[in-house]
């Protein structure tokens, strides 16, 4: 059998892509589409390296060059994590989606290329007819990718929305996970409170000395605007996430009071409410994927 490159190649990029979607839709992880084509490249490279390096290493050699590469592709589509278990899970669920969908494009390529030529099984060739079947196997692919990720978002139960709130003459905007077990409120307005990541909210310098807890060195129009919400800090695992073990988000408490501060305006996808902000010092995507979390008392 012959092997073209090119062909073999966009096989092999195409059903990495695919699975990187599938990951990032179940994992609720945000990549843009030029990280995950730029992963789906490297295992697409990568595939074509295996098959002129067979025979010339070990097979375990080999079989661990493979583990590490789709390490690789998965850093590339969704960064690199200090997270070790959400690491790993998307790692997982990167293998696992490609397994499921590389014996799905195998049974769709076979089954065309015997429709095709007339019930036999042809090799890869250079010829329009080959091209022609691997485009029509790669579009079915895509449309069965599309309903699995729309499923599984489905049924995973989390809801994203469009936070923006402005303060002076910064503007924040970020996506936030509607959650039920967000039940905070700042005690004298009563105030639902939206909590954010620190790292989504750089627009406002000040910020980091609410998350810090550090109410004497907060100057300025801030000042006048912090709350302090005494039920204690809120630490979010949000439904499914790779880092939390609840399916619902829930609020674990430590002693320490947090600093929030009430903005000048909030909107949630577009439309105005009367919320306070509380910066936490998480990283960007730590609540299931999300920037921030919403109670949904405010949808």
């Amino acid at each position: 059998m012959v092997l073209y490159a090119d062909v073999y190649f966009l096989v092999n990029a195409a059903m990495d892509a695919f699975s990187l979607v599938i990951a990032a839709k179940f994992l609720r992880i945000k990549a843009s589409p030029a990280r995950i084509f730029g992963g789906a490249a490297i295992g697409g490279a990568w595939s074509v390296a295996a098959i002129l390096l067979d025979g010339k290493i070990p097979s375990a050699l080999s079989a661990t060059l493979g583990a590490l590469i789709s390490a690789v592709i998965v850093a590339a589509a969704f960064g690199i994590s200090r997270d070790l278990r959400r690491f790993v899970s998307s790692w997982a669920m990167f293998v696992a989606a490609g397994a499921l969908l590389g014996g799905f494009m195998t049974f769709v390529y076979t089954q065309l290329n015997a429709l095709i030529s007339g019930g036999g099984v042809e090799t890869y060739d250079s010829g329009g007819t080959e091209r022609l079947v691997f485009t029509i196997a790669a579009v079915i692919c895509a449309l069965a990718s599309g309903v699995c990720a729309r499923i599984v978002a489905a049924r995973s139960g989390a809801r994203g929305v469009r936070v923006s709130f402005t303060f002076g003459d910064a503007v924040v905007s970020f996506d936030a996970l509607a959650d039920s077990g967000n039940l905070l409120r700042e005690p004298l307005s009563g105030r639902p409170v939206i909590v954010v990541s620190l790292a989504a909210a750089d627009a406002i310098p000040e910020l980091a000395s609410l998350a810090e807890g550090d109410a004497a060195s907060i100057r300025g129009a801030l000042r006048n605007r912090v709350r302090v919400l005494p039920t204690a800090r809120a630490s979010y695992a949000a439904a499914g996430s790779p880092d939390g073990a609840s399916r619902s988000a829930a609020a674990t408490a430590t002693a320490a009071a947090r600093l929030a501060f009430i903005p000048d305006a909030v909107k949630i996808n577009g439309a105005e409410r009367s919320a306070v902000i509380l910066p936490e010092k998480t990283p960007k995507g730590h609540y299931g994927g999300y920037d921030g979390c919403v109670p949904t008392s405010l949808l």
